[in-house]
């Protein structure tokens, strides 16, 4: 019987029925090329660096390699592509960023390279052969607002009745008084003033119009008094030009305040064409009045009848209507613009109502979800977008320390702030703390203090505690914050609040004494307990309170009394405060004062549990950004872990190429991600694509035809198909092993070519679970290396073939980004690491070996092997002359598949053109093995097999 034996591969297990003849039991530095075995190029060292490297990143934009440290501190260092390392422009110090430790991935979109590290993402922008620092996030800019108080008035064209029940209702002053007022309020939004409160953020721009970073609310209150005009109840000022309460012409009064915006950017010249601009945003006024339709009916008329006038009128909001209006606003639209130097380019002249609401508002952008340093366990970049999977989320501290100073204030140095913030999560309570150490607050009136809003950028929080030292002493006052109603914020909002009673006391020369007061109003003039006296002057037409002069208007008109309009010279108003203790009346929104009041503590608490682990959780970010992660781009593919990520463009059915452009690898199994058509989020769901459970984060990569990954049962290829597993044939059983370590023939075969150990040794299963993986498009083949041992699997994809590769200690791989994979070395003995390449050619020269699994011929019975030629041709590289053997050819048999002895088998030294045995003795056996080893050039091969083959008892039939 004549047998013709092509190789293909290796393959372990032990159904030797049903193997196939050619299935070799080893393979080293052997692959098929158009039929025939070829020896695998050795890899060529391409560069030994100074330092040992753990992983090695390819950032092809750059043209840079950037490798981290194999030590505690996992720095970073920076090669070029001639692997020189960087140096420091216009210095011959090595390139290296100190704050950049515990390096465990790096992710390129662009120019930028994302940097994770057990503390956070750091961000690198690489550009003109080196790289410049980012950081985390920018410095926060320092925003001061500064009040400049206007007033604007008019003198009505037409006069006007006081009373309402007059029979010409129409032309009176409160039915009219509207419109007046609406006209002085025009004229202050257009030149760019507020009325009464405002609210004001600014947001960090970037280069595609989004915002990498949004301040806290600043809030602004002009609570000074203009003539007679504060805010509020205060702000609408009228009088009649005349005495006469008959028709008189009337002069309006609204006082508005124009924001003056200091902006300090210090620290933002790395950030120079990733942050283009400094934008501030407002609410707009939030006025303490409000306009309202109002009824009245008129005096009868002839049929008797009383008519229905409707006329529009401001109103004093309550201030819990004005407190809600604070603490419920999500509307900021854009008001002015700064470059990074922190020069004004761009204001925005009328800030009316509806001016604002035809800018550009904060909310038409992506906003992130929160503030907090992601640390993910796996990432990946596709589609121009960088995702990150199983999320450690360690709370945002909270905003810098300006965040604490007030609006239009002086500034005071403390000896020491901080402040703990406590959040609620799903786990508990955590806390974060940020001690800002010595630094300066705002204060008024000899008094310090701290904004009338506080704000954390998360809705969980339900607590702040503001810590300051003062003359060596420690004191801390603690604030509920309230959730927003839209905005993931929470918020703390100071109410001023009273229990003083006040007396009014008219003292009128005419005798009138009828008046009406409003506590409220008065209480802002006069909080403090002691007896006022209002003095009116009939010369000045004015009040006068100790040394300040008010405008006798502002007590006219339902402002705070309603007085008769014929006042003598002399006439006074008693105002007499008295602490009751009882009651505790809302009165006011108003900053809150720092104090001895405040509770005396010694230390600074401890941050308990500052982070939430969120490892079902997977972000994206935005394209070509991978600064900004909207929070409608955060996705829970699954209610286990995210293991691993890998993008696909393979076609899963006819009309259904790329609708799953990515899976996401979880604990419970594979997970489909489909792309959202509309373009507005990356993916619109997930859908369970396999039950299979991939082993970690490196263990995944795309292919041509498909993905493949490690599972915990082996090496599996994902294509449309399903999930099928590439790796049982190389899964070497208990039978093989034995084989190989029960005879020491194999070990001496070994040495022929002075092979380390490259068969048997680690399980396969075992191997890949330490192993790092790559793909290398040119070849079509997977590479599997366990930096433990002498060896590495290969895989090709074209033919399905599993062989192995001689080569110690490889660590890992570097994808060059479409060109040929790099190796690199990183052995425990080593001092430097070696940059290791595949060859660049299908041939190259190399030691192999060959062992076939062992051969049946069809069945059990004893046979004889009379004839065999071993189509070869092997010459040594470079012709040299050789010490040892070229190459060797060896039969090896056994009658029960375990002990095996060589039979036949020849050396040589010179160049083979096919090796022939033409005799044999007549001993048969059950089962036959060839070992075919040496050391071959590169244009040497190995074609196949002719061997002849007759089964025993056919010969005894013959005798």
């Amino acid at each position: 019987m004549h047998k013709r034996i092509t190789f293909q591969g290796m393959t372990a297990s032990n159904d030797i029925l049903n193997a196939a003849e050619g299935e070799c039991l080893e393979m080293v530095n052997l692959r098929m090329d158009g039929g025939s075995l070829r020896p695998v190029p050795k890899p060529q060292t391409v560069a030994e660096l100074d330092s040992l490297y753990k992983l090695v990143f390819w950032h092809e934009t750059a043209s840079c390699y950037l490798c981290v440290t194999n030590d505690n501190k996992a720095n970073v260092h920076f090669y070029d592509d001639k692997w020189q390392r960087l140096k420091e422009k216009g210095t011959s110090i090595n390139l290296q960023f100190a704050n950049l430790v515990d390096v465990r991935g790096i992710e390129f979109v662009g120019y930028i390279a994302c940097c994770i590290t057990g503390k956070g993402l750091f961000y690198l922008m690489g550009g003109s052969g080196t790289y410049r620092w980012l950081g985390e996030r920018p410095p926060i800019p320092i925003l001061r607002v500064s009040l400049k108080n206007e007033l604007k008035s008019l003198v009505t064209p037409l006069k006007f009745t006081l009373s309402s029940k007059a029979e010409l209702f129409e032309v009176s002053w409160r039915y009219n008084a509207h419109t007046y007022i609406d006209e002085c309020i025009s004229n202050l939004n257009k030149e760019g003033c507020f009325i009464d409160r405002a609210l004001f953020k600014f947001a960090l721009r970037l280069f595609d119009g989004s915002y990498i970073f949004c301040s806290h609310a600043v809030y602004v209150s002009d609570d000074e008094i203009v003539d007679g005009v504060g805010r509020d109840s205060f702000n609408f000022y009228f009088e009649a030009e005349e005495s006469s309460d008959e028709m008189n012409a009337f002069k309006v009064c609204v006082k508005g305040f124009k924001p003056i915006f200091t902006l300090r950017v210090p620290g933002l010249a790395n950030w120079k064409g990733v942050i283009v601009g400094i934008d501030i945003f407002t609410t707009g006024s939030i006025m303490g009045h409000s306009l309202e339709t109002h009824k009245t009916k008129l005096m009868g008329s002839e049929e008797g009848q009383r008519p229905v006038a409707t006329f529009l009128c401001y109103l004093n909001k309550s201030l819990e209507d004005i407190y809600d209006e604070i603490l419920s606003a999500s509307q900021y639209y854009k008001i002015a613009e700064f470059d990074i130097d922190g020069n004004c380019v761009y204001e925005l002249k009328d800030v009316s109502r509806d001016n604002l609401q035809m800018q550009q508002s904060l909310a038409d952008v992506p906003q992130p979800s929160s503030y907090s340093s992601i640390v993910p366990e796996c990432s990946t970049v596709f589609n121009n977008r960088l995702h990150l999977g199983s999320l450690k989320e360690m709370f945002f501290k909270g905003y810098n320390s300006y965040s604490l100073v007030t609006a239009n204030s002086q500034m005071l140095p403390f000896e020491g702030v901080a402040v703990e913030t406590k959040i609620r999560t799903a786990d508990g309570t955590s806390s974060v703390l940020l001690d800002y150490g010595m630094c300066e607050l705002g204060f008024f009136d000899r008094q310090p203090e701290l904004p009338a809003l506080l704000s954390y950028p998360d809705s969980r929080a339900y607590e702040m505690t503001v810590y300051v030292t003062m003359d060596t002493e420690l004191f801390y006052r603690t604030f509920p914050l309230t959730p927003h109603k839209s905005l993931n914020v929470a918020q703390y909002l100071h109410k001023w609040s009273y229990r003083n009673r006040i007396t009014v006391t008219p003292k009128f020369k005419s005798g009138i004494t009828e008046l009406v007061k409003k506590d409220s109003l008065l209480q802002m003039m006069f909080p403090k307990v002691g007896v006022y006296e209002l003095i009116y002057n009939a010369d000045r037409n004015s009040w006068i309170f100790g040394d300040q002069i008010m405008s006798a208007g502002n007590f006219a008109m339902d402002k705070m009394f309603r007085i008769p309009s014929n006042l003598a010279d002399g006439d006074k108003i008693v105002i007499t405060v008295e602490y009751s203790g009882t009651g505790d009346e809302f009165l006011d929104i108003n900053n809150i004062p720092i104090n001895y009041s405040w509770t005396l503590g010694s230390v600074f608490p401890a941050e308990v549990s500052p982070y939430e682990l969120r490892k079902n959780v997977l972000k994206v970010s935005a394209v070509d950004n991978p600064f900004l992660f909207p929070a409608k781009c955060t996705y829970t593919p699954s209610q286990m872990d995210v293991r691993a990520m890998v993008g696909n463009a393979m076609a899963l059915s006819q009309g259904q190429f790329g609708e799953h452009p990515l899976f996401v690898f979880c604990g419970d199994g594979i997970w489909a991600m489909s792309i959202d058509a509309s373009g507005q989020v990356a993916y619109q769901r997930s859908n369970l694509f396999s039950r299979d459970i991939c082993i970690g984060k490196r263990k995944v990569c795309s292919t041509v035809g498909g993905l493949v990954f490690v599972g915990e049962g082996g090496v599996m290829y994902l294509t449309s198909a399903g999930v099928n597993k590439i790796s049982s044939v190389i899964e070497l059983d208990e039978r093989n092993r034995k084989i190989i370590s029960s005879n020491n023939v194999f070990a001496d075969i070994l040495r022929f070519v002075l092979f380390g150990d490259v068969i048997g040794g680690m399980p396969f299963v075992d191997y890949i679970r330490s192993c790092s993986m790559a793909y290398d498009y040119f070849r079509n083949e997977l590479l599997f290396s366990n930096p433990s041992c002498e060896y590495m699997y290969v895989f090709s994809m074209t033919n399905g073939f599993w062989s192995k590769i001689e080569i110690a200690g490889v660590t890992g791989f570097i994808d060059n980004g479409g060109n040929e994979v790099c190796m690199f070395q990183n052995c425990k003995n080593m001092t430097k690491t070696r940059i290791l390449s595949r060859g660049n050619s299908l041939v190259g020269s190399n030691r192999v070996l060959l062992f076939t699994r062992p051969l049946l011929y069809g069945t059990k019975l004893l046979k004889r092997i009379f004839q065999f030629m071993v189509h070869v041709y092997a010459r040594y590289q470079n012709n040299a002359v050789l010490h040892t053997p070229l190459f060797g050819c060896y039969l090896l048999c056994s009658n029960d598949g375990v002990i095996y002895n060589v039979v036949t088998g020849s050396e040589f030294y010179d160049e083979v053109n096919d090796v022939c045995f033409p005799f044999f003795p007549k001993q048969s056996y059950r089962y036959y093995m060839f070992a075919l080893v040496g050391d071959m050039g590169e244009d040497s091969m190995i074609s196949g097999i002719d061997v002849d083959v007759e089964a025993v008892w056919g010969n005894r039939m013959r005798r």
